[in-house]
Parts: structure tokens; sequence; C-alpha cells
């Protein structure tokens, strides 16, 4: 095969010499004969041997055709197989499911699932290759050759421009806008349109989007919409979401993170709290802020956060200066980028607001900007066992003590390394409740490799 490529390449550059010699030649006696006079011996000769010109780019194209359509049923037997191992490998995921949801053992994963998690399987590049293998090959520069006995000009012939360089490039690189892409919320192959594409290269599918926008609208600890810490495109995300009353909930919820809470003021009526905006917005000596959803109308004022009222009589909050009062009472810390009150369960005092500020939970100062211990021992141990619980099962400090004990000495030791993990090194775990969201997953949850933090899938992409 290689030796006839050489052969056509050769054949038609030889006839590229030839034209440009004939060119020269033409162009040296235009205008000397007489007009209506017959055609000189020359002259057929040139229009000869511009349909033999003709015939060789015939030639190299029925070739080059052949070549592709032989290509392309080579590389279409490799895809179809991997279609073929992706429906048994589909068929085999949901009888396992329906295993698991009647309380039964999963079967053993079959060949066809071997092979799909095989890190050989690969249909994005098998579906490429596809792709370019049926494109005929088609030189650059050159255009469609005129047909004999037609009045055209010699210089005017199609020419073999670059012709070495193009035979040697062949059919380039394809840009397949059908390609499929994976779903990272839920493994579900759609094509790249379809999806939203995050900086750091997940693919999203419209019903996770709008599965994780409506809990986005009621946990502020999603905010920014994230993906790996890569925040969200908000034109990306009106573009896929095919919802624009949804949407239109999620610019407004967004907004409304991005105002500090304790400058945050909510409409004053029991039954709409609608945000009305940032209190630092507002002019001086004008602290009302008026509610303009249809039916309420109620004025609040922005320094108290009560009904609007007549004079100096504002003394501030007294829910405020309440809570703040428990918050001393309980031992509970205030952020001190957006002054929310947090308590701490379990683990390190590196704290996390939703606002991303970082902080000592001990002192509230900024991380690592003080000198206090960055883990309460008691605290340490209590989530060592609530990670190994997560691992072996409820029962299992019953059933084998020794086993329990020494697992939750293990970790407990590898969290004092490793508190502060980050980033996180996924692996695959069994059943649990999530410790960043608290939703409970019968198989699908996550563990870190590191420091053993449990979580659910959403929650890897979106929170960690």
């Amino acid at each position: 095969m290689a030796s006839l490529d050489q052969d056509i390449e050769s054949a038609l550059l030889i006839a590229q010499l030839q034209l440009e010699d004939a060119l020269e030649v033409s162009k040296g006696r235009k205008g000397k004969s007489r007009a209506g006079t017959s055609l000189s011996d020359e002259e057929i000769a040139f229009q000869i041997q511009q349909a033999e010109l003709g015939s060789w780019k015939q030639n190299y194209e029925d070739y080059t055709l052949a070549k592709s359509l032989n290509d392309a049923i080579e590389h279409d037997t490799a895809l179809l197989d991997a279609y073929r191992v992706m429906e048994e490998a589909a068929e085999a995921d949901r009888r396992t499911a329906e295993a698991i949801s009647r309380g039964l053992q999963a079967p053993r994963p079959t060949d066809a699932q071997t092979r799909l998690e095989s890190r050989t399987f690969n249909l994005d590049r098998a579906s490429e290759s596809g792709a370019a293998a049926s494109r005929p090959r088609v030189p650059v520069g050159m255009s469609p050759s005129p047909q004999l006995g037609e009045e055209e000009p010699l210089d005017s012939i199609w020419r073999f421009d670059d012709l070495s360089e193009s035979l040697k490039q062949g059919a380039g690189p394809s840009v397949d806008r059908y390609k499929r892409v994976q779903c990272v919320g839920c493994d579900t192959r759609l094509r790249t349109g379809d999806a939203v594409l995050t900086t750091c290269q997940h693919y999203w599918c419209s019903a996770c989007l709008k599965g994780l926008i409506e809990v986005y609208l009621r946990d502020e600890s999603l905010h920014p919409l994230r993906c790996c810490k890569n925040a969200f495109n908000s034109p990306d995300v009106s573009a896929h979401l095919n919802n624009r009353r949804l949407f239109d909930q999620f610019d407004a919820k967004r907004q409304e993170y991005e105002v500090p809470a304790q400058n945050r003021v909510y409409c004053a009526a029991p039954r709409c709290s609608m945000f009305l905006g940032s209190s630092e917005a507002q002019p001086i000596g004008q602290p009302d802020m008026l509610c303009r959803r249809f039916g309420c109308g109620t004025r609040t004022c922005s320094t108290c956060r009560n009904p609007a009222h007549a004079g100096n009589t504002c003394k501030g909050s007294e829910a405020v200066e309440q809570l703040r009062a428990l918050a001393r009472e309980e031992g509970w810390q205030t952020c001190p980028g957006c002054n929310t009150v947090v308590d701490l369960h379990h683990g390190c005092n590196h704290m996390t607001c939703h606002c991303r500020a970082e902080f000592c939970f001990l002192c509230g100062v900024r991380w690592k900007n003080c000198t206090c211990p960055q883990w309460n021992e008691d605290r340490l141990l209590a989530t060592a066992q609530m990670r190994v619980g997560n691992e072996l099962g409820a029962r299992a400090q019953a059933a084998e003590p020794v086993r329990w004990a020494r697992e939750v000495e293990r970790i407990a030791e590898n969290l004092r390394v490793a508190h502060d993990c980050d980033p996180h090194r996924w692996r695959g775990t069994g059943g649990g409740n999530c410790e960043e969201c608290g939703d409970y997953l019968p198989v699908f949850l996550k563990m870190c490799r590191d420091c053993n933090l449990t979580v659910c899938r959403r929650c890897s992409f979106n929170r960690m």
C-alpha cells in the first residue's frame, strides 16, 4: 500500500511539471494566431495533455475514496464491537441493581462489565478513528478540472499546490460534533452539545444539573455552584437547564448568597420572608426596604430586621443578640467572613464556612494565623469511630471488637497526619451516610484513601 501511494504521488508530480512547462509555452504564444483559424497541433496537444491530467486526478480521487471506505469498514468493526460490550454491560448492571434492591447478593461481574471497566476500553477513541476514516482525502489546492472541448484558458487549469505535503498529511484530525461523553453525575452517555462542560473537564447532563440546582436553592454550602472547586459558568447553566423559571430562582438565590449573612435583609412579613437586599447598600438615614412581591408591600427596617418603624427607636435585632448569647454559652464559634454561627461535632479545628472562609474553631481567627492545636483528641477519636463504622458496618464493634479497636486506632493515627487532607483521593466503598450532607446511600459512597472521609458522589464533586 505504501508503494502504491508513492507511485501515485510520483505520477502526479511528473504531471505537474509537464503542465507547468506547457503553461510557459502557451503564455509565450498567446495572441500570435489569427482569430477563427483552426487549432495548431501544439494547441491540440495541450488539450490532450489537459485531458490526461484530468484522468490522473480522477484516478487519484477514486483511489483515495476506495481507501477511505476500506478504512471505515475496519474501524466500524471495532466500534460496533464496543457498542455491543456497552449494551451487554448495561444489561448486567440492571440485573445487579435489581438484586441489590431486593437485598440479594450482587452477581459476579460479567466479561462485558470487566471489559467496560478496563482502562484499555475507549469508545471515544474508536468513534474518532471511525469518523476520520469515513472522510475521503482530497489534496489541498485541487479544484475540478474542465471538460475536454470547453473554451477555457490553460492558466485556469487546476493546480497541484502543496501536493506532496497534502499526500503526507492525510485527512487530518476530526471534529465530531456528536461525540458521546459521560455525565459525572449519573454516568449517562450523551452528545457533547447536550452537556455542560466545566473548567475541570467534567460533563453534566441537564437532569443532574437540574437536581443539583434544586438542592442549591435550599443549601447555601453549595455556593458557588461548582464542580471540583471550579464554579459553573452561568450562561452555560442557562443554555442547558431548559427551565427558565428554575434558572431565575437560581440566579436570584446566587445573588442572595453573595451578600454576607450579617448584611442580608429579608421581608419582616411572617408569610413572605423574601430577600430584599444588603443593608450595606441602603442610604444613610433611610433604613427601610420595600418588599415588591405581589400582594405584600411590607417595609422592613434594615437595621433591626423588624417591620419599619418611625423615629430613632431602633435598637438592633433582639433575635441576633439572643443568638450570640446562646452561642457563647454553648461554645459555638462565629465565622469571621460572614458572621454565621457554627458548631463542630467531629473532625479537626480547621473550619471552612459556606462563604469559603477558613478559620480556627477555637479562637475564630483566620486559619493558620493562631497557635491553637489543630485538633481535639476526643473529637478526633469520635471521627475515627464514625468512619470505621461507615467502613465495617454498625455491628462490627460488637461482632469483632479487636478488629474494631485496631481499625479505630489506625484511622485516628492517620487523621493526626492527614486531618487537613486536600485534595482527596476517592475510591468506591459500600453503603452508609454521607458525612457532608447526611444522605444515606446503600451502595454508591466514596471514601478518601488518605483521611477515610466518606461522602456521596454529589458531595465529592460539588462540596469538596
